[in-house]
Order: structure tokens, then sequence, then C-alpha cells
């Protein structure tokens, strides 16, 4: 019996693997075609498994709309990423193994607030008087400079103390 087996994702492989061996222990032909997506080919590779390459040859505009919201998309997405993000800095850092990285991700989310209303005040105190305040002006920055410095050392601690993770 001839059997085809397609794999287009990497969980195949682990799923296909014993099914396959299986029908060439009992003298089946198995032809095994994979898509290139992740690291299939190097999963077949390492168990042995030849797989025969299909070239596939992409057909676009065919007059296919997308369904999909770009805005929600992004919101969606944003609210994903940060909620995310907090819930790993409050569980890496904070619970399991207590970090200063917390601090500096904390005083980099307080500047960026206080820079938002510094600046707001100056343009508001700007555009109705016409001058700029003398101390506003150099607090905004100072705020902006720091939440800045803050924030990239917080995500540069992050990188190094993830560096083994790869």
């Amino acid at each position: 019996m001839k059997v085809l087996v397609d794999i287009n994702h990497p969980s195949q492989v682990h799923l296909f693997k014993y099914v396959i061996a299986e029908l060439r222990k009992h003298g089946h032909n198995v032809i095994v075609t994979a898509s290139q997506k992740d690291v299939s080919y190097k999963l077949l590779d390492s168990y042995d498994l030849r797989v025969r390459d299909v070239e596939v040859k992409p057909v676009y505009n065919i007059g296919e709309k997308s369904m999909m919201k770009m805005q929600k998309v992004i919101v969606t997405l944003s609210w994903l990423l940060l909620k995310d993000f907090l819930y790993r800095l409050k569980e890496k850092y904070i619970i399991r193994d207590f970090h200063p990285l917390f601090f500096f991700y904390a005083f980099g989310f307080l500047f960026d607030i206080v820079t938002v209303l510094l600046f707001i005040r100056l343009f508001y105190i700007w555009f109705s008087t016409g001058h700029i305040p003398p101390i506003n002006a150099p607090a905004a920055m100072f705020s902006f400079i720091s939440a800045v410095q803050f924030t990239l050392f917080a995500r540069w601690f992050d990188m190094e103390s993830n560096k083994d993770l790869k």
C-alpha cells in the first residue's frame, strides 16, 4: 500500500512519526511531504524520516478580502501583550525571586505619567498665555529623559537576566 503523509506543522511530526515507522516496518511505501514551517524539516531529519519538498506557488490578488478589523486586532493584541508582560513581571521579578528590575520598570512608568502631565501643562499654558513657564520645560525634559533611561535600563537588565534562555 502507498501512503502519503503531509506535515503542515511541527507538532504533526511527533503525531505521525510512530505511524510512519509502523507502516514502513510492515512493508508499506510511505511518502512524507512537509511545508517549510518552523522546524518541521529538522524534526523529520532528527527522526531519520526522508521528506519530499513540494513547491507550492502562492496565489495573490484573486479577489479575497480580509474580514479582520485592524483597529480591533491592534487593541486586542496590545492589551494581550501588556497583560502578559505585567504578569511575567509580577511572577518572575516579584513573587518567585525578588529583583530590583521591578523598580526600574515602575519608575520608568511613573516618569512616563509625569512626563505626559508636564507636557500637557506646558502646552496648555503656552497656548493660553503665549509664553512657556520657565520651570515647566526643563522639568518636562528631565522627566522624559528619566523615563527613557529607567525603561531602557530595565529592558537591558531584563535581557541580561534572560540571556541564557535563547
